[in-house]
């Protein structure tokens, strides 16, 4: 399928997928530095998320004791 650019659509070539389904494919090693959110690491990020997340459930802990003492909550009849 030519594109109209002269560029045919290398889905549609049959010679360029024979070679490809031959060949070894190369192995791909992401280190955690090559993910990032707004220049800043996104191991880095996910950490500060999950130790303010664990902040919340801790505080919300402590005002269900508040609220109502050392007795579960319960589903209602």
């Amino acid at each position: 399928m030519d594109d109209g650019a002269g560029t045919a659509d290398l889905r549609d070539d049959r010679a360029l997928q024979a070679m490809q389904a031959t060949q070894t494919p190369i192995p791909v090693r992401p280190q955690r530095n090559d993910f990032t959110v707004d220049g800043k690491s996104l191991f880095d990020e996910f950490n500060t998320y999950v130790r303010l997340a664990e902040d919340v459930v801790t505080k919300a802990r402590e005002i269900s004791e508040k609220v109502h003492g050392k007795h579960p909550l319960t589903l209602p009849p």
